[in-house]
C-alpha cells in the first residue's frame, strides 16, 4: 500500500493453510512507515477470527473454522503512533480487503465465484483505501495444488517473499482419516487351524446336512488348505448327536478336495435326537491343543438343536476354551426359529461371532469373521476394537498398543517403541479406546493428563503421522490443532481439561511426557509366530 503523503509503503504478507474445515493464517508486516504502530487482521463473516500486531514488524497468526457456504473477506487495518489514543476507532487506514474466499460444497472459490486453478490461480485487487487518498494492490493466490501436501492461499501486497508454513492438510492417503488400519481379508493368505463341529442330529436331517456341506465347501475353497506352509489353513471335522465322533483331524489334512469328500459324508452319520454340544466342543479343543501348529486356532460350531442335558455346564466349557485364546464361531442353522437355542448359542460364541443362516450376506460375513480371527496382537499389546452397533459386534483393527506410563521426549519414545511407532491418533474412536484402556487405568496418565502422540513436523515442514514400515502420512481431519504451531514446534501431544482432550504441539527438546506405542498386528498377509501372539 502507498500513501502519496508518505515515502515508505506498507508491505503486508500472509500465508493461508487449509486444514480440513479449518484455516490457519500466518501474518507478517514486512515494512511500515512508523516505528510504533498497531495493526489488526480479521475475517468479517462475521468477525470470526481476529489478531493484532505491535511494533518492530511483529509476526502474528490466527486460526478459524471455514463454515460451509460462507464468504470470507480478509481485512487489514493499520494505526500509527499518533492514533494510539483510541484502539477501537480512528484507524488511519482501515477496511483494506486483501483477500476473499467462498467455501461452497467443500471447494474454495475466488470472489468471482470461480475456482482457483493452475492457469488462473490469483484474485487481484487494485483499489483506494477507504476514506483516504492511499492506494493499494493485493494478489490472493493459490500457490500449492499438490493434493498430498498443503493447500495454500497466499495474499501479497507489493511483495512476493514467501513465509514458511508448518500446517498440513489431509492427503489422498486413506490412512489420514481412517478409524484404524484394517486387518487383511485375504482368505487365500490366512493361517488358521479350524475345527468344524457339525450337528448331525435329526433336527438337521439329510437335506440340511447336504446344504450345510455346500455352504462350508463354498466358504473354504477361498482358503489355501494344506498341511505345510506359512500361509496355509488346516480344517478338521467333528460330528455330534447322541455321540461325538472325530471324522477328519488336523493331522489328516491334505488339500481342499479331501476336505470336501468328508463334507459329502456328513449325511451318513448318526441321525438321532442327541445334541451333545459341550462334549463336542471339549473334543474339538483337545484336538486343537494336541495337534497344534504355528497357526491361529478356532472352532466353528454348526448347530440346529440341542439336548438340555448336553448343555449342562454351558457357562464353563466354552469359557475355558475362549479364555485360552481359542475363538468360537457359531452358525445357527435355523430350522424352527428356536429362541432358546439362539440364546444358548450366543452365550457359547465369542463376542460378535454368532451367525444364523437367515441373515443376509451370511457367507460373506463368515469369510470376514475368519480373517478377523486371523488378526491378532503380540503378547502384551492391546488390539484396537470398535463396537459396530449395526451388526452388534466388534471390528478388530490391525493396530496394537502398549504403554506402561514411562515418560520421555517424543523422539526418544518413538525410538524405543519395540519396532513400532508412537500412536497415530486419527479418529475419535481410537481416542475413546485409548482413554478407556490406558489414560483411565494408568496413574501417571491420570496425574499428568497429557501424552505424546506420533504427530510430528516432517522434513517438508508439514505435519504427519508415522506409519508402519517406515512410512509417513499427512494429518487428516482429526484431531484439530488447538492453535497455530510455533516455528520451533516439532511434535504433537494430547492434553486433557475436564473430559475433553485437545491436540497441542511442542518442542521435543523441552517436553517429556508419557507415551503410547503402536505396532502392526499379525494378520492374513502379515505372518508371525503364534508363540508371540496373545
Amino acid at each position: 500500500m502507498i500513501d502519496p503523503s508518505l515515502s515508505t509503503p506498507i508491505n503486508l504478507h500472509a500465508i493461508y493453510a487449509v486444514l480440513s474445515n479449518n484455516l490457519q493464517i500466518d501474518i507478517a508486516l514486512l515494512s511500515a512507515p512508523d516505528s510504533i504502530y498497531i495493526y489488526d487482521f480479521y475475517a468479517n463473516y462475521p468477525t470470526v477470527a481476529y489478531t493484532n500486531g505491535g511494533n518492530s514488524y511483529q509476526n502474528t497468526s490466527l486460526g478459524m473454522t471455514l463454515t460451509q457456504g460462507n464468504q470470507y473477506e480478509f481485512i487489514f487495518n493499520y494505526k500509527p503512533s499518533e492514533y494510539r489514543t483510541s484502539w477501537d476507532s480512528d484507524m488511519k487506514y482501515q477496511g483494506i480487503i486483501v483477500g476473499e474466499i467462498i467455501n461452497r460444497n467443500g471447494v474454495l472459490l475466488k470472489k468471482t465465484n470461480k475456482p482457483f486453478t493452475k492457469s488462473d490461480a490469483c484474485w487481484t485487487i487494485n483499489a483506494t483505501v477507504p476514506f483516504t487518498n492511499a492506494i493499494y494492490s493485493s494478489s490472493f493466490c493459490c500457490v500449492r495444488f499438490n493434493t498430498d501436501t498443503i493447500e495454500t492461499t497466499q495474499a501479497v501486497s507489493t511483495t512476493t517473499s514467501p513465509l514458511t508454513s508448518t500446517i498440513s492438510m489431509p492427503s489422498n492417503d486413506s490412512r489420514s482419516n481412517a478409524v484404524g488400519a484394517l486387518c487383511s481379508n485375504n482368505t487365500n493368505q490366512a493361517w488358521l487351524d479350524i475345527i468344524f463341529v457339525f450337528d448331525t442330529s435329526n433336527a438337521m436331517g439329510q437335506l440340511n446336512l447336504n446344504a450345510v456341506g455346500a455352504i462350508i465347501a463354498s466358504l473354504m475353497r477361498k482358503f489355501n488348505i494344506a498341511q505345510n506352509g506359512n500361509h496355509t489353513t488346516r480344517a478338521g471335522i467333528i460330528t455330534y448327536a447322541s455321540d461325538v465322533t472325530s471324522v477328519y483331524e488336523l493331522k489328516d489334512v491334505t488339500d481342499f478336495k479331501d476336505f470336501v469328500k468328508v463334507l459329502h459324508s456328513l449325511s451318513s452319520h448318526p441321525n438321532d435326537s442327541g445334541g451333545k454340544i459341550l462334549q463336542a466342543l471339549s473334543y474339538a479343543y483337545t484336538i486343537l491343543t494336541s495337534q497344534s501348529s504355528y497357526r491361529i486356532p478356532m472352532i466353528v460350531l454348526v448347530a440346529a438343536a440341542y439336548d438340555r442335558n448336553g448343555l449342562q455346564g454351558a457357562d464353563t466349557t466354552p469359557s475355558i476354551i475362549k479364555d485360552s485364546g481359542v475363538s468360537i464361531v457359531v452358525i445357527h442353522y435355523v430350522v424352527d426359529g428356536n429362541e432358546a437355542l439362539s440364546k444358548e448359542l450366543q452365550n457359547i460364541s465369542s463376542p460378535g461371532f454368532y451367525y444364523n443362516t437367515d441373515r443376509d450376506q451370511f457367507s460373506a460375513n463368515l469369510s470376514y469373521a475368519f480373517t478377523q480371527i486371523n488378526c491378532a496382537c503380540p503378547k502384551g499389546w492391546m488390539q484396537l476394537q470398535v463396537y459396530e452397533k449395526e451388526w452388534n459386534n466388534y471390528t478388530r483393527y490391525r493396530d496394537c498398543y502398549n504403554s506402561d506410563g514411562t515418560v520421555a521426549s517424543a523422539s526418544i519414545a518413538n525410538d524405543f517403541c519395540d519396532g513400532g511407532t508412537l500412536i497415530a491418533l486419527t479418529s475419535p474412536e481410537k481416542l475413546e479406546f485409548i482413554t478407556d484402556n490406558f489414560t483411565k487405568e494408568n496413574l501417571i496418565f491420570r496425574r499428568l493428563k497429557k501424552f505424546s502422540i506420533g504427530l510430528h513436523k516432517a522434513s517438508d515442514l508439514t505435519w504427519k503421522w508415522w506409519g508402519y514400515n517406515g512410512t509417513e502420512y499427512a494429518l487428516g481431519n482429526y484431531p484439530v490443532m488447538s492453535q497455530t504451531p510455533s516455528p520451533k514446534d516439532n511434535f504433537g501431544y494430547m492434553s486433557r481439561y475436564g473430559f475433553n482432550w485437545t491436540l497441542y504441539t511442542g518442542d521435543d527438546n523441552d517436553v517429556e511426557l508419557p507415551y503410547i506405542c503402536q505396532k502392526q498386528a499379525c494378520d492374513a498377509e502379515y505372518f508371525c509366530s503364534r508363540s508371540k501372539l496373545q
